[in-house]
C-alpha cells in the first residue's frame, strides 16, 4: 500500500497511552489472573487486551505474536511500560503482503485483507470467550488499518458477536478505509479525546487530547469499506492520517484512482516474476 507514514515518536506514545487509558482508568476493580510471560497467547485475563493488526510486509503466517516489531510496536512498547501487569497484546499473523510484492505473502491483497479479518474475528472472540472482564482494544497500520476498520464496522453495527461495549477503543493508522474529509473521530466531528467505554469512567482521558488537521482526501481502499462512523463504537474510533499519504488521503471523488487500486488488490504481483504480475493484472 503507497502511503508516507511521518507520525511523531512523541505523538505515537501518546496515542499508546490512550489505547491503554480508555479502559484501564474505568477497570480498577478488575481482578486479574496471575502475572505469566506472555506468549501473544496467554491464558492471562488483563483489564485490556491489545490486538495488532501490522501493516503491508509487517507480518506474516509465520509470526511471533508476542514479538514487538515495526509502526505497532512504538505504540505497544510504552502502553505496556506505562500498565505493568494490567495489559498484554498480541499481533494477528496473516499474509500481509501486497501479490508477491513485498515480504509477508504472496497471496492478493484483497484476499490477504479478507484471510486477516477471519483470523482477526476467531482471535478476539477468543479473548472475550476466556476473559468476562476483559475490554478489548483494536490497533491497526496501514493494510492492518483495513481489517482492524473493518471488524470495527461490523462491531459497532451489531453484526458481530463481541458486544460493543467488550471494546475499549480502536486506533487506525494510515487507515485505506477513511472516509474523505473524516475528523479525528469519524463521525463524531470536533471531538478530541476518546469516549470511556460505556458503564465507566475513565478519568484523564480529556488531558490525552491530541489535534491533528484533518486530511482533506480519504481512503484508497474499495468504496464500499469507506466508513464515514462506526455505529456504536463512534467517538472511541481515532483515525491518524497525514497529508499525501495515498493509503489515507488519496484525492476525493477520484473513481479511476479507486479502480486502478482495486485491479492491483486482486492481482498477483511477484517482483521476480514481471510476466505473471502482467497476466494477473491482465486478468
Amino acid at each position: 500500500m503507497l502511503r508516507r507514514i511521518l507520525f511523531s515518536r512523541t505523538g505515537i506514545r501518546r496515542l499508546g497511552i490512550i489505547v491503554a487509558s480508555a479502559a484501564l482508568a474505568a477497570n480498577a476493580g478488575v481482578s486479574l489472573a496471575a502475572a505469566q510471560p506472555s506468549t501473544g497467547r496467554s491464558t492471562r485475563c488483563p483489564a485490556l487486551y491489545a490486538i495488532g493488526v501490522p501493516g503491508t510486509g509487517e507480518s506474516s503466517p509465520e509470526a511471533d505474536p508476542a514479538a514487538d516489531r515495526g509502526m505497532l510496536a512504538t505504540i505497544f512498547e510504552p502502553m505496556l511500560a506505562a500498565e505493568p501487569g494490567r495489559v498484554d497484546r498480541a499481533y494477528l499473523a496473516y499474509e500481509a503482503g501486497f501479490g508477491g510484492a513485498v515480504p509477508g505473502g504472496a497471496v492478493p491483497y484483497s484476499q490477504s485483507v479478507t484471510g486477516g479479518l477471519q483470523q482477526l474475528r476467531a482471535m478476539a472472540q477468543s479473548v472475550v470467550d476466556r476473559c468476562q472482564n476483559t475490554r478489548l482494544a483494536l490497533v491497526g497500520y496501514s493494510q492492518g488499518a483495513h481489517i482492524a476498520s473493518l471488524f470495527a464496522q461490523e462491531i459497532g453495527r451489531g453484526q458481530s458477536s463481541i458486544a460493543a461495549d467488550r471494546v475499549a477503543g480502536v486506533a487506525l493508522l494510515a487507515d485505506p478505509t477513511r472516509y474523505p474529509g473524516a475528523p479525528l473521530f469519524p463521525g463524531a466531528a470536533g471531538q478530541l479525546a476518546p469516549d470511556s467505554p460505556p458503564g465507566t469512567v475513565a478519568a484523564g482521558l480529556a488531558a490525552l487530547q491530541s489535534q491533528p488537521a484533518s486530511a482533506a482526501g480519504g481512503g484508497i481502499g474499495p468504496l464500499r469499506d469507506l466508513a464515514p462512523d462506526f455505529g456504536a463504537l463512534t467517538g472511541r474510533v481515532a483515525s491518524l492520517c497525514i497529508d499525501g499519504d495515498l493509503a489515507c488521503d488519496s484525492p476525493a471523488n477520484a473513481p479511476i484512482l479507486h479502480m486502478i487500486t482495486n485491479i492491483a488488490g486482486q492481482a498477483l504481483l511477484p517482483i521476480d516474476d514481471p510476466l505473471t504480475a502482467l497476466s494477473s493484472l491482465a486478468d
